[in-house]
Order: structure tokens, then C-alpha cells, then sequence
């Protein structure tokens, strides 16, 4: 499988506009990758505040495999684009990268924080959960 050609960028672009049909705000960031998306800024793309992050996430957090086969070529860039990074930085980190701890938060609904509850126990789990109360603001 190739992850890295003009029809895989064509299929996920297409497979996008399908998704957000109904919003006119994530159609008009979908046209604005179609024109300046480049390999090498899939992380800029990935960290916008647009389509992009939210639609790998919820695709990895569901497990919508044919959602994660649509993108797999902007999921390909992302994952180059931190390996050159890493491979770049090596060096300068290597001493550290023994005890390098990774964390990200997640909004989680009251339904789903019920479902982690049930589990506790159950199965292995390394989640951190801490309750913030929501502000309108955000």
C-alpha cells in the first residue's frame, strides 16, 4: 500500500469534504489544504486550529479504520515530520531520553469518564483523570 501519492491525497481531501459537507467553516479549511498542503508542513496543518487535528483524533480514538486508511497520507506526513525532527534533535536530547515522560490532555464527557470508572480494575490503565469544572469562555 502506497500512503504517499496524489490519488491517496486526492481519496482523504475527497473523503473530508464527504465528512464536513455541512460545514461551511471546515469545507473552506479543506480547500485551503487542497491548494497549499506540502509534506513538509503536516505538523503546522496538525496543530491548527482546524479540521485536520480533530478528524485524526476522533479517527484514532474511535478506531475508524476506514477513516485512518482515508488520512493515512497526511497521518504518513505527520509521522515523517516528527521522525526528522527526532533524528535532528537526537543528540542534543539523548542524555534525557531515558526518563522522557509524554502527557496530553483530553476533554472527556461525563460519559465517558463513567465508562473509565467501570474499567478500573478490569483492565491495565495508565490514565490520569482530573476533574476541571467547565468555563463558557473555553
Amino acid at each position: 500500500m502506497n500512503t504517499h501519492t496524489d490519488e491517496a491525497k486526492q481519496e482523504m481531501i475527497d473523503y473530508c469534504r464527504l465528512y464536513y459537507h455541512n460545514d461551511i467553516i471546515r469545507l473552506k479549511q479543506i480547500g485551503e489544504l487542497e491548494k497549499t498542503y506540502h509534506s513538509s508542513n503536516a505538523i503546522q496543518w496538525y496543530t491548527k486550529d482546524c479540521f485536520a487535528y480533530r478528524f485524526v483524533n476522533k479517527a484514532l480514538r474511535i478506531e475508524n479504520v476506514e477513516a485512518l486508511y482515508k488520512l493515512r497520507y497526511f497521518i504518513a506526513d505527520i509521522y515523517k515530520n516528527i521522525k526528522e525532527i527526532f533524528d535532528e534533535n537526537f543528540e542534543m536530547y539523548s542524555e534525557y531520553l531515558k526518563t522522557f515522560h509524554f502527557y496530553r490532555g483530553l476533554t472527556l464527557s461525563e460519559n465517558d469518564i463513567l465508562q473509565i470508572q467501570n474499567c478500573i480494575g478490569k483492565i491495565p490503565c495508565t490514565i490520569f483523570i482530573r476533574k476541571i469544572p467547565c468555563i463558557d469562555a473555553w
